[in-house]
């Protein structure tokens, strides 16, 4: 069911079954693949010449209280609302001592702006996103936020 008092929705399907407890070696020549798919939230069609940005975001600092963005691709959506796949060097938090990530940005006037932070690439995985967008025409000038999960949150939650 969409509710449609919030900007926008995403849903992560992961393609590959991911064993968490396997250690994954931090070789940044390894890669994963992104998919991108943005539907309105109301109607669940495509949406097509939606912006699509993604970023991966440096946290540095003491304290890790410091980020830096930078955007890595940047494409409009098809008539079915698809970015062609893209293919990202592993970055995740089964890597020791990592703290970098990568954002997705949805933009398109009309619509609320989406973003998903934390996204998860791992070496020969699929991720697909479903980004769902809200119209402005519901005149709520709120958005929100989605925050990938980490598997240590999961565990906690699953105690």
């Amino acid at each position: 069911m969409i509710d449609s008092r919030k900007p926008y929705r995403a849903e992560n399907l992961i393609f590959n079954k991911l064993d968490v407890n396997k250690e994954i070696n931090s070789d940044t020549t390894k890669t994963g693949s992104l998919e991108v798919n943005v539907l309105d939230s109301t109607t669940n069609k495509p949406i097509g010449c939606a912006l699509v940005e993604i970023s991966k975001i440096t946290v540095s600092g003491e304290f890790k209280e410091n980020a830096e963005g930078e955007v890595l691709f940047i494409s409009r959506t098809d008539s079915n609302g698809n970015v062609p796949n893209i293919k990202l060097p592993e970055l995740n938090e089964l890597i020791p001592g990592n703290y970098d990530y990568y954002t997705i940005a949805v933009h398109l006037e009309e619509y609320f702006t989406a973003y998903v932070f934390k996204v998860q690439i791992y070496p020969n995985i699929t991720s697909k996103f479903v980004i769902y967008l809200s119209h402005r025409s519901t005149g709520k000038n709120k958005f929100s936020f989605i925050i990938q999960p980490t598997v240590k949150q999961v565990e906690e939650q699953k105690s």
